[in-house]
């Protein structure tokens, strides 16, 4: 749980201050572990208080990488598969288009805001929608784990395809009030969360075969 509330934390560095609660939870259960050494105790204060410092060192995009090294360095030390793991690579995929976005100057959620009325006026940039899609995939995931709900592990294509039947019901209803731009927008939402569903359930019935 804690290397995946690590990425989940540089999958969110565009959306500053909201990646530093999953940091947060981490030091916490990081602290109550007895598996844990003293230097990954460290590592993961030293991790947050680089986070809570990003006005001052302003390079959210080298923090990012930081605690992705330090996630995956957690997970080859804990000897666990990476083919019974691909989650990791998921993440991995998605905090490249996190730092992308970071590239783009957008390093807040104030800003990460102001992009995200461009994209629901002119449809672009494109890395918005895509990035809004994983991003609330990724959360979904993680209090789903969170709250111990063993559907939702043992399925974690639950949360993209309800988000995806929500989208198209909200998209409906613009539509019929006469907004055609709002609903091609949800649509699109929608049709992302559907490929990124049907794609994780591919994997847990590949998973569960194996």
């Amino acid at each position: 749980m804690i290397i995946r509330l690590l990425l989940t934390s540089a999958l969110l560095i565009p959306l500053y201050p909201l990646n530093i609660p999953p940091l947060i939870a981490a030091l916490i259960l990081g602290l109550r572990s007895r598996n844990l050494s003293q230097k990954v105790k460290w590592g993961l204060l030293g991790l947050l208080a680089l986070s809570v410092a990003v006005p001052i060192v302003g390079r959210c995009d080298l923090i990012a990488i930081l605690i992705l090294a330090f996630s995956l360095a957690l997970f080859v030390k804990s000897r666990q598969k990476l083919l019974a793991n691909l989650w990791v690579l998921g993440y991995c995929i998605g905090i490249g288009l996190s730092l992308y976005v970071v590239s783009m100057e957008c390093c807040s959620i104030v800003e990460f805001a102001d992009f995200l009325k461009i994209w629901c006026l002119r449809g672009s940039p494109w890395y918005i929608a895509l990035y809004l899609v994983i991003m609330l995939t990724a959360v979904g995931y993680v209090l789903g784990l969170a709250s111990k709900s063993k559907h939702i592990s043992e399925n974690p294509g639950v949360t993209p395809v309800v988000m995806f039947m929500v989208m198209l019901v909200l998209a409906a209803v613009l539509l019929a009030l006469g907004n055609e731009r709002g609903a091609n927008r949800l649509a699109e939402l929608a049709y992302y969360f559907l490929v990124i569903g049907v794609a994780l359930q591919l994997y847990s019935v590949a998973r569960s075969r194996d």
